[in-house]
Protein backbone atom coordinates (compact mmCIF):
# COMPACT_ATOMS: atom_id res chain seq x y z
CA UNK A 1 0.00 0.00 0.00
CA UNK A 2 1.53 3.14 -0.87
CA UNK A 3 2.00 5.66 2.51
CA UNK A 4 3.29 8.91 0.86
CA UNK A 5 3.05 11.63 3.53
CA UNK A 6 2.13 14.36 0.66
CA UNK A 7 -0.34 14.74 -2.14
CA UNK A 8 -0.52 16.62 -5.34
CA UNK A 9 -3.96 17.30 -5.10
CA UNK A 10 -5.10 20.86 -5.10
CA UNK A 11 -8.37 19.99 -2.97
CA UNK A 12 -8.03 17.69 0.58
CA UNK A 13 -11.24 18.25 2.01
CA UNK A 14 -14.22 16.77 4.17
CA UNK A 15 -17.90 15.81 4.08
CA UNK A 16 -18.99 18.32 6.60
CA UNK A 17 -22.51 17.63 8.58
CA UNK A 18 -22.17 19.10 11.97
CA UNK A 19 -22.25 16.52 14.90
CA UNK A 20 -25.38 16.64 16.37
CA UNK A 21 -27.16 17.54 12.62
CA UNK A 22 -28.75 14.22 11.12
CA UNK A 23 -29.53 15.65 7.93
CA UNK A 24 -29.41 19.22 5.96
CA UNK A 25 -32.28 20.95 7.21
CA UNK A 26 -31.21 20.50 10.62
CA UNK A 27 -28.08 21.53 9.55
CA UNK A 28 -28.91 24.81 8.47
CA UNK A 29 -32.41 25.76 10.93
CA UNK A 30 -29.87 25.05 13.58
CA UNK A 31 -27.18 26.69 12.45
CA UNK A 32 -24.57 27.39 15.14
CA UNK A 33 -21.93 30.30 14.54
CA UNK A 34 -19.24 29.16 17.14
CA UNK A 35 -19.67 25.52 16.31
CA UNK A 36 -19.16 26.78 12.54
CA UNK A 37 -16.28 28.50 13.81
CA UNK A 38 -14.69 25.66 16.07
CA UNK A 39 -15.18 22.66 13.04
CA UNK A 40 -13.50 24.78 10.85
CA UNK A 41 -10.93 25.14 13.15
CA UNK A 42 -10.47 21.37 13.43
CA UNK A 43 -9.99 20.98 9.40
CA UNK A 44 -7.61 23.24 9.30
CA UNK A 45 -5.55 21.51 11.73
CA UNK A 46 -5.29 18.75 10.07
CA UNK A 47 -4.59 21.02 6.81
CA UNK A 48 -7.92 20.41 4.86
CA UNK A 49 -9.32 23.12 2.07
CA UNK A 50 -12.25 22.05 0.91
CA UNK A 51 -15.42 20.71 2.62
CA UNK A 52 -18.62 19.33 0.59
CA UNK A 53 -21.76 20.26 2.14
CA UNK A 54 -25.48 19.97 1.32
CA UNK A 55 -27.84 22.60 1.03
CA UNK A 56 -31.30 22.60 1.67
CA UNK A 57 -34.12 23.32 -0.79
CA UNK A 58 -36.76 22.73 2.10
CA UNK A 59 -35.42 25.17 4.61
CA UNK A 60 -34.84 27.53 1.50
CA UNK A 61 -38.17 27.66 0.96
CA UNK A 62 -39.56 28.08 4.24
CA UNK A 63 -37.46 30.35 5.01
CA UNK A 64 -35.08 31.96 2.56
CA UNK A 65 -33.56 35.07 4.01
CA UNK A 66 -32.88 32.91 7.05
CA UNK A 67 -31.04 30.48 4.55
CA UNK A 68 -29.28 32.92 2.97
CA UNK A 69 -28.33 34.76 6.47
CA UNK A 70 -26.60 31.32 8.09
CA UNK A 71 -25.28 30.56 4.43
CA UNK A 72 -23.54 33.56 4.21
CA UNK A 73 -21.53 33.50 7.82
CA UNK A 74 -21.00 29.76 7.16
CA UNK A 75 -19.15 31.32 3.91
CA UNK A 76 -17.21 33.82 6.12
CA UNK A 77 -16.09 31.24 8.76
CA UNK A 78 -14.85 28.87 5.93
CA UNK A 79 -13.20 31.45 4.18
CA UNK A 80 -11.41 32.86 7.33
CA UNK A 81 -9.45 29.31 7.57
CA UNK A 82 -8.99 29.13 3.68
CA UNK A 83 -11.40 26.60 3.56
CA UNK A 84 -14.08 26.54 0.07
CA UNK A 85 -16.91 24.92 -0.25
CA UNK A 86 -18.70 22.90 -2.55
CA UNK A 87 -22.39 23.04 -1.99
CA UNK A 88 -25.15 20.28 -3.13
CA UNK A 89 -28.59 21.81 -4.13
CA UNK A 90 -29.89 18.57 -4.45
CA UNK A 91 -29.87 14.69 -2.80
CA UNK A 92 -31.03 11.65 -3.95
CA UNK A 93 -30.52 9.40 -0.94
CA UNK A 94 -32.10 9.04 2.10
CA UNK A 95 -35.29 9.20 3.44
CA UNK A 96 -38.25 11.68 2.00
CA UNK A 97 -38.93 15.36 3.25
CA UNK A 98 -41.65 15.17 5.21
CA UNK A 99 -42.13 17.07 8.29
CA UNK A 100 -41.19 14.18 10.68
CA UNK A 101 -38.48 13.14 8.79
CA UNK A 102 -36.66 16.24 8.05
CA UNK A 103 -36.90 17.33 12.17
CA UNK A 104 -36.59 14.29 14.17
CA UNK A 105 -34.03 13.83 16.35
CA UNK A 106 -34.53 10.53 17.44
CA UNK A 107 -31.35 8.29 15.94
CA UNK A 108 -33.22 5.45 14.97
CA UNK A 109 -35.68 7.53 12.52
CA UNK A 110 -33.27 10.88 11.96
CA UNK A 111 -31.38 9.97 8.50
CA UNK A 112 -30.55 11.75 5.14
CA UNK A 113 -33.21 13.59 3.28
CA UNK A 114 -34.27 12.95 -0.01
CA UNK A 115 -34.26 16.60 -1.63
CA UNK A 116 -36.73 17.43 -3.28
CA UNK A 117 -39.61 14.81 -2.63
CA UNK A 118 -38.93 11.88 -5.20
CA UNK A 119 -42.51 11.26 -6.17
CA UNK A 120 -44.25 14.59 -5.63
CA UNK A 121 -41.71 16.56 -7.47
CA UNK A 122 -38.78 14.88 -8.99
CA UNK A 123 -41.26 12.22 -10.80
CA UNK A 124 -43.42 15.16 -11.99
CA UNK A 125 -41.69 17.21 -14.51
CA UNK A 126 -44.52 19.73 -13.80
CA UNK A 127 -43.49 20.69 -10.65
CA UNK A 128 -39.99 21.35 -11.11
CA UNK A 129 -40.56 24.78 -11.01
CA UNK A 130 -39.77 25.30 -7.86
CA UNK A 131 -36.19 23.36 -7.43
CA UNK A 132 -35.45 25.53 -10.89
CA UNK A 133 -35.92 28.76 -9.31
CA UNK A 134 -33.77 27.70 -6.37
CA UNK A 135 -31.11 26.91 -8.40
CA UNK A 136 -31.72 30.29 -10.95
CA UNK A 137 -31.76 32.16 -6.70
CA UNK A 138 -28.45 30.05 -6.01
CA UNK A 139 -26.76 31.21 -9.21
CA UNK A 140 -27.62 34.48 -8.75
CA UNK A 141 -26.32 34.79 -5.71
CA UNK A 142 -23.15 32.64 -5.71
CA UNK A 143 -22.22 31.20 -9.32
CA UNK A 144 -19.10 33.45 -9.61
CA UNK A 145 -18.39 33.68 -5.46
CA UNK A 146 -14.85 33.04 -5.26
CA UNK A 147 -14.83 31.41 -1.90
CA UNK A 148 -16.75 28.12 -3.85
CA UNK A 149 -14.46 25.38 -5.28
CA UNK A 150 -17.85 24.55 -7.49
CA UNK A 151 -21.69 23.97 -7.05
CA UNK A 152 -22.75 19.94 -7.34
CA UNK A 153 -26.12 19.91 -8.57
CA UNK A 154 -27.12 16.42 -7.30
CA UNK A 155 -26.01 13.59 -5.36
CA UNK A 156 -26.38 10.35 -6.57
CA UNK A 157 -29.44 10.49 -9.35
CA UNK A 158 -29.94 6.53 -9.49
CA UNK A 159 -32.97 6.14 -10.90
CA UNK A 160 -34.02 7.08 -14.73
CA UNK A 161 -36.51 9.79 -13.13
CA UNK A 162 -33.61 11.32 -11.15
CA UNK A 163 -31.21 11.51 -13.56
CA UNK A 164 -34.03 13.63 -16.12
CA UNK A 165 -34.32 15.69 -13.40
CA UNK A 166 -30.95 16.44 -12.38
CA UNK A 167 -30.37 17.16 -16.25
CA UNK A 168 -33.05 19.60 -16.63
CA UNK A 169 -31.48 21.79 -12.84
CA UNK A 170 -27.74 20.92 -14.44
CA UNK A 171 -29.05 22.77 -17.40
CA UNK A 172 -30.37 25.72 -15.96
CA UNK A 173 -27.71 26.12 -14.05
CA UNK A 174 -25.04 26.10 -16.97
CA UNK A 175 -27.55 28.86 -18.81
CA UNK A 176 -26.88 30.55 -15.65
CA UNK A 177 -23.34 29.95 -14.86
CA UNK A 178 -20.77 32.39 -13.74
CA UNK A 179 -17.16 31.46 -12.97
CA UNK A 180 -17.65 28.72 -10.34
CA UNK A 181 -17.37 24.97 -11.68
CA UNK A 182 -20.72 22.87 -11.90
CA UNK A 183 -20.27 19.47 -11.06
CA UNK A 184 -22.32 16.07 -10.14
CA UNK A 185 -22.24 14.04 -7.59
CA UNK A 186 -21.54 10.64 -9.13
CA UNK A 187 -20.72 7.24 -7.13
CA UNK A 188 -19.30 5.81 -10.61
CA UNK A 189 -17.39 6.82 -14.14
CA UNK A 190 -20.01 5.72 -15.84
CA UNK A 191 -23.18 8.42 -13.92
CA UNK A 192 -21.13 11.30 -15.42
CA UNK A 193 -21.38 10.79 -18.76
CA UNK A 194 -25.46 10.69 -18.44
CA UNK A 195 -24.86 14.69 -17.84
CA UNK A 196 -21.75 15.19 -19.88
CA UNK A 197 -23.65 17.40 -22.64
CA UNK A 198 -25.67 19.70 -19.79
CA UNK A 199 -22.20 21.33 -18.91
CA UNK A 200 -20.52 19.63 -16.07
CA UNK A 201 -17.13 20.45 -15.83
CA UNK A 202 -16.17 18.36 -12.88
CA UNK A 203 -16.27 14.09 -13.29
CA UNK A 204 -17.17 12.91 -9.42
CA UNK A 205 -16.46 9.40 -8.12
CA UNK A 206 -17.46 7.67 -4.70
CA UNK A 207 -15.39 4.83 -3.05
CA UNK A 208 -16.50 4.49 0.19
CA UNK A 209 -15.67 0.84 1.07
CA UNK A 210 -13.80 -0.55 -0.88
CA UNK A 211 -13.26 -4.45 -0.30
CA UNK A 212 -9.53 -3.91 -0.81
CA UNK A 213 -7.03 -1.61 -2.82
CA UNK A 214 -7.40 -3.31 -5.78
CA UNK A 215 -10.94 -2.81 -6.16
CA UNK A 216 -10.91 0.86 -5.62
CA UNK A 217 -7.79 1.44 -7.60
CA UNK A 218 -10.11 -0.45 -10.63
CA UNK A 219 -12.96 2.20 -9.82
CA UNK A 220 -11.10 5.23 -9.28
CA UNK A 221 -9.14 4.22 -12.23
CA UNK A 222 -12.07 3.49 -14.65
CA UNK A 223 -13.74 7.48 -13.61
CA UNK A 224 -9.82 9.14 -14.12
CA UNK A 225 -10.14 7.45 -17.65
CA UNK A 226 -13.53 8.53 -18.53
CA UNK A 227 -12.18 12.07 -17.32
CA UNK A 228 -9.11 11.83 -19.43
CA UNK A 229 -11.01 10.70 -22.59
CA UNK A 230 -13.50 13.30 -22.11
CA UNK A 231 -11.31 16.30 -21.17
CA UNK A 232 -12.59 16.74 -17.34
CA UNK A 233 -11.06 16.74 -14.05
CA UNK A 234 -12.12 13.96 -11.48
CA UNK A 235 -12.42 13.96 -8.00
CA UNK A 236 -12.50 11.37 -5.32
CA UNK A 237 -15.61 13.22 -3.24
CA UNK A 238 -16.48 10.12 -1.09
CA UNK A 239 -13.95 8.10 0.75
CA UNK A 240 -13.72 5.67 4.05
CA UNK A 241 -12.43 2.85 4.63
CA UNK A 242 -11.21 -0.66 3.19
CA UNK A 243 -13.81 -3.22 4.30
CA UNK A 244 -13.45 -6.83 3.36
CA UNK A 245 -16.24 -8.79 4.58
CA UNK A 246 -19.25 -6.06 3.02
CA UNK A 247 -19.97 -2.75 1.82
CA UNK A 248 -22.80 -1.98 4.52
CA UNK A 249 -25.13 -0.60 2.39
CA UNK A 250 -27.94 -3.15 2.49
CA UNK A 251 -29.89 -3.18 5.86
CA UNK A 252 -29.19 -6.55 6.92
CA UNK A 253 -25.48 -6.93 6.69
CA UNK A 254 -23.66 -8.91 9.26
CA UNK A 255 -20.38 -6.63 9.28
CA UNK A 256 -17.79 -7.48 12.49
CA UNK A 257 -17.25 -4.93 15.14
CA UNK A 258 -13.72 -3.97 13.67
CA UNK A 259 -15.68 -2.72 10.56
CA UNK A 260 -17.82 -0.37 11.73
CA UNK A 261 -16.12 2.20 13.23
CA UNK A 262 -14.04 4.95 10.82
CA UNK A 263 -10.35 3.32 9.52
CA UNK A 264 -9.09 6.93 7.20
CA UNK A 265 -5.62 5.35 7.65
CA UNK A 266 -6.52 2.40 5.67
CA UNK A 267 -6.90 3.97 2.53
CA UNK A 268 -5.02 7.92 2.89
CA UNK A 269 -1.87 6.59 1.39
CA UNK A 270 -3.93 4.75 -1.52
CA UNK A 271 -5.82 7.96 -2.52
CA UNK A 272 -3.18 10.38 -1.60
CA UNK A 273 -1.26 8.32 -4.56
CA UNK A 274 -3.83 9.29 -7.06
CA UNK A 275 -2.84 12.82 -6.77
CA UNK A 276 -6.56 13.67 -7.44
CA UNK A 277 -8.76 15.84 -5.79
CA UNK A 278 -10.54 14.25 -2.88
CA UNK A 279 -12.95 14.66 0.15
CA UNK A 280 -13.34 12.19 3.05
CA UNK A 281 -16.69 11.53 5.07
CA UNK A 282 -16.72 13.08 7.18
CA UNK A 283 -14.98 15.90 9.47
CA UNK A 284 -16.92 14.69 12.83
CA UNK A 285 -17.88 11.47 13.97
CA UNK A 286 -21.24 10.44 13.36
CA UNK A 287 -23.66 7.35 13.33
CA UNK A 288 -24.11 6.89 9.50
CA UNK A 289 -25.65 9.05 7.43
CA UNK A 290 -28.34 6.95 5.32
CA UNK A 291 -30.77 4.13 6.58
CA UNK A 292 -28.90 0.79 5.63
CA UNK A 293 -25.16 1.88 7.22
CA UNK A 294 -27.03 2.96 10.58
CA UNK A 295 -29.17 0.07 10.93
CA UNK A 296 -25.94 -1.88 10.23
CA UNK A 297 -23.96 -0.01 13.32
CA UNK A 298 -21.72 2.04 11.07
CA UNK A 299 -19.85 5.20 12.49
CA UNK A 300 -17.99 7.47 10.38
CA UNK A 301 -15.83 10.52 10.91
CA UNK A 302 -12.48 11.88 12.28
CA UNK A 303 -13.25 14.84 14.83
CA UNK A 304 -15.23 14.62 18.23
CA UNK A 305 -17.43 18.13 19.41
CA UNK A 306 -14.46 18.86 22.15
CA UNK A 307 -11.39 17.93 19.43
CA UNK A 308 -10.64 14.33 20.40
CA UNK A 309 -9.86 12.71 17.13
CA UNK A 310 -11.65 9.10 16.35
CA UNK A 311 -7.98 7.84 15.54
CA UNK A 312 -4.68 9.27 15.78
CA UNK A 313 -3.48 7.58 12.93
CA UNK A 314 -6.57 8.64 11.08
CA UNK A 315 -5.95 12.01 11.73
CA UNK A 316 -2.41 11.80 10.78
CA UNK A 317 -3.08 10.26 7.77
CA UNK A 318 -5.31 13.11 6.58
CA UNK A 319 -3.18 15.92 8.02
CA UNK A 320 0.27 14.37 6.23
CA UNK A 321 1.63 14.60 9.22
CA UNK A 322 2.88 11.83 11.08
CA UNK A 323 4.21 14.15 14.72
CA UNK A 324 0.33 15.48 14.74
CA UNK A 325 -0.67 14.73 18.41
CA UNK A 326 -4.26 14.42 19.33
CA UNK A 327 -6.50 12.88 22.56
CA UNK A 328 -8.13 9.71 21.13
CA UNK A 329 -11.30 8.39 21.83
CA UNK A 330 -13.46 5.48 19.98
CA UNK A 331 -16.84 4.42 20.97
CA UNK A 332 -20.51 4.95 20.28
CA UNK A 333 -21.76 8.10 20.24
CA UNK A 334 -23.78 9.35 23.17
CA UNK A 335 -26.62 10.97 21.13
CA UNK A 336 -26.33 7.78 18.43
CA UNK A 337 -28.90 4.53 18.49
CA UNK A 338 -28.04 2.21 21.49
CA UNK A 339 -24.96 0.45 20.54
CA UNK A 340 -26.85 -3.55 20.25
CA UNK A 341 -29.35 -1.47 18.16
CA UNK A 342 -30.99 -3.11 14.82
CA UNK A 343 -33.28 -1.55 13.17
Amino acid sequence: MTTSSKTAAEVWGAIYIPARAFNAPQFWRNYDPDEAKRDMGYAASVNLNALRVWVSYEFWKMAPNDFAGVFDDFLKKAAAKRIRLMPSLFENCGVDPTKENMWTTGPTKAFAIRSPHKADIVDNPKRWGGPARFVEWFLDRYGSDRRLLAIELMNEPFPEESKRFARAMIARANELRGSVPLTLGAASADMNLYFLDCGIDVFQVHENFPKDEEAMRQKVGDALRAGRVCGKRVWLTEWQRLRPTTGGWKRGDRLPEKELGPDLASVAGIVRSFGMDAFFWSLMVKPAYLPGQRHNGTINGLFWEDGAVWSQADARAVAGDKKLKFEERRGWPEWGPPKAWRG
